[in-house]
Parts: C-alpha cells; structure tokens; sequence
C-alpha cells in the first residue's frame, strides 16, 4: 500500500487526535461538569437528555434540558440548544458564533402567594455593594450572526391574585442578525408572538446591546385587553366583556442613561369594546342598566416624546359608540364605573341634562 506523504501524515494525526479528544474527553467532561456547575450556580436541579460537541462543525448540541426546583416548579425547558462557534474568533475580537438556535423553549414565571418570585434568589440583593459590581462588570465580547429563538410556550402564574390567575403567550419565533455585544454595533431582528386569546404581535428592528438602544416596528392585531382586566378585576369596579387593541408602533429608544422614548406616526386602535359595571348602587328607582360599548376608536398619527413630555394626534375617529347613561335621583349611573367609596351623588341638573342628551348614542 502506497504511504502518504509526510506533508499529509502529520496534519491528518493531528485530526484524528483532535477527533479522539472530542469524543473521548470532552464529551464525558460536558456530560460530567456541566450539569453540576448549573446546579451549584443556580441552586436547583438540572436535567439533560444529551450534552453532544461536534468536532467536525466546532458545534455545541444540548438536548432536552430543564431546571427544576425544590417545589418541583419547572421554570424552563428547551427541547434543544445549538451553537456554532465561528473561526472567525481567530482574529476578531471576542467570542463569534456562526448560529445560535433555541427550539422549543417552554418558560414558566411563577409569583407566589406571598409576593415572592421564583427567582428572586437569583438576583441582586439590592446592596450598595452589590449594585456597584453589577455596574462595573462589563458584558463579554460575544457575537451571533444568526439567533433563532422558538418558545413554544412562555407562562406567567400569580398566586397573589384571590382567584388562580395565569396566562400564556405562544409560538414565539425570533431572529437576530449579527446580534453583537461590541460597541456601536447593531443588529437587524424580526419576531411573531401569538398572545393570549389569539392575537398577534410582530416586530421589526434593529437593537444595540452595548449602547442600549432600539428603533423598529411594533405591530399588535386583535390583542384581548379582557385578560389585563382579569389580573386586576378585584381592585376594578367594571366588567370588561370584550376589548381588542391593534396597533402599529414605530419608536425609538435608548434606556444608556436616562429613559428616551419616542414614537412617531404610530396609530392605536381600540374596538369590539364591551364594559359594564360590577356593582349597582341603590336608587330606590329600580335596576337602571348602565353599559358601554364601542365599535372603534382609531387615535391616528401618533407623535410622542418621553424625556420632552409632548404628545400630539393628527386625528381621533370614533364610531359605534353606545352609552346607557341615567340620572337616578341625582346619582348618574356611570358612578357605577367608579369605586364605591369614590363615587359621589352629583344634583347638579346642568350635569344631568347633558348626560341624558348622550344617552345611547
């Protein structure tokens, strides 16, 4: 048999021993070492399925993973993690992955009875001391020319609420290019969010993450206001039978410093909106109903700016509008909308009249 080259042996042993080196050494270190470093980092168990490099694509595989606490609560599970590390780390600066991909990403937020969340462990105590490290650790030099991120399922539970209160968004998909940590460097992104009751979010743009700074498009499409309601109907003296919010959002901001935020020829629109009170005061004069609904409010050619405190609208359009509204022995029925304490008897007749012109428009 004809022997290779000597040129053409040593690269290939070198190859080989770095093949042998991956499969033998570091796949049981990732095996052995990663799950008990997560675990001492974050102080909870942690499950994989596959911890797998690559030796061939230079590539991490992480299969099946999960953090369970002592509770037994699963704050996050992902079906799969993988990042490909770039040679282009060679000679730029920092850490350059090729591709980082998150599939099926299931992530529970639980708040429990007593205010607490279960993470609050995890973050900073709030020291002086504390705060100052935080400021001074600077992020590492990392950057993914490709992220792609997909939540299957991302959950928020409150057990403060006197009724159990959760809701949950869906199919969220991601995806970021040249999503960078460098300064004055800055990556275009898209992401789809389906949110709770159906709607749908979507967002175009661009972020900088070490100059923190974001410019883009927001688009909301027949969001369910109805589930904000239910998180805080117990403080609220209104039943919110139905409320769709569209939106489409175009805003700049930079939270560096301080908080700038502006938004300019956005547009809201609110419709299919259906309201009522919860509680009926006594009038002596039967049960007066007192309803609100609304075919659509359109506030069009939105300019707004946070730190200059302005706000101005090229036009509000208001359609379908339909407003039960009576005068009960000096009391009008939309004190029912206000909490019981707060809400006054109101004889001025003056008052009276013009509310009763706006009945049921």
């Amino acid at each position: 048999m004809r022997q290779l080259p000597a040129w053409l042996r040593w690269p290939l042993r070198v190859y080989l021993a770095y093949v042998a080196v991956a499969f033998l050494v570091i796949m049981p270190l990732l095996n052995l070492l990663v799950p008990k470093t997560v675990e001492n980092a974050v102080n909870r168990t942690f499950e994989s399925e596959l911890l797998f490099f690559n030796p061939f694509t230079i590539a991490l595989d992480f299969r099946g993973l999960a953090l369970e606490e002592p509770d037994s609560h699963r704050p996050i599970e992902v079906g799969r993690i993988e990042a490909n590390l770039s040679l282009a780390s060679l000679w730029q600066e920092g850490i350059v992955f090729d591709e980082v991909a998150i599939d099926e990403l299931h992530l529970r937020v639980l708040r429990y009875a007593d205010g607490r969340f279960h993470f609050d462990d995890l973050i900073s105590d709030g020291s002086e001391e504390s705060d100052k490290q935080d400021a001074s650790s600077a992020l590492p030099s990392l950057t993914v020319k490709r992220l792609a991120i997909n939540a299957r399922e991302l959950t928020f539970i409150d057990r403060t609420r006197p009724e159990a209160y959760s809701t949950t968004q869906r199919d969220l998909n991601l995806v970021t290019k040249n999503i960078s940590t460098k300064p004055n460097t800055s990556g275009d992104g898209a992401f789809e969010l389906t949110s709770d009751g159906g709607g749908r979010l979507a967002w175009t743009g661009a972020i900088d993450i070490a100059g923190s700074a974001s410019r883009g498009r927001l688009e909301l499409s027949r969001v369910d206001l109805t589930h904000a309601w239910r998180y805080q109907k117990h403080e609220l003296s209104v039943v919110l039978n139905s409320a769709l919010l569209d939106a489409t959002l175009l805003y700049d901001a930079n939270w560096r410093e301080e908080l700038a935020f502006t938004l300019a020829e956005s547009e809201l629109r609110l419709h299919d909106f259906s309201a009522q009170p919860t509680h009926r005061h006594e009038t002596g004069v039967g049960d007066l109903p007192s309803q609100i609904s609304l075919g659509e409010l359109v506030l069009s050619s939105i300019d707004f700016d946070l730190q200059q405190k302005t706000l101005a609208m090229g036009a509000l359009r208001l359609s379908g509008l339909d407003a039960d509204i009576y005068d009960r022995n000096g009391l009008l029925s939309v004190s029912d909308y206000l909490p019981q304490q707060h809400a006054r008897p109101q004889a001025s007749s003056g008052v009276a009249e013009e509310d009763d012109g706006s009945e049921a428009v």
